[in-house]
């Protein structure tokens, strides 16, 4: 599922970045004068910052979600691991009193 989510980010950012990039030529090569061209694309790259941000913030909390659930199912399995453990110390002990008075 991390490798899905990791590709569909990638996937992401090249369109975003080849919009940027598409959106900036557009502009250079467009019949305006100068100063309204580097108004706009500074307008454009504050945008883009805006946008790029906010992707940023959302694929650190989708990690940190799934950072937090695997943790608790390390957690889990830490628990689950010593349960089975000690109940397969009781059983071996249980068995061990039985051999022993079989034994004598």
């Amino acid at each position: 599922m991390a490798n899905r989510e990791s590709r569909a980010l990638k996937a992401a950012l090249w369109l975003g970045s080849g919009a940027v990039i598409g959106a900036g030529v557009a502009l250079l090569l467009a019949p305006r004068p100068g100063k309204e061209t580097r108004r706009d694309i500074a307008r454009f790259a504050k945008k883009a910052e805006r946008g790029a941000e906010g992707i940023v913030e959302d694929f650190s909390d989708t990690m940190g979600g799934i950072l937090d659930r695997g943790r608790d199912l390390a957690l889990e399995a830490k628990k689950e691991l010593r349960k089975t453990i000690e109940d397969a110390q009781g059983t071996l002990e249980k068995q061990r009193m039985r051999l022993s008075k079989l034994v004598g």
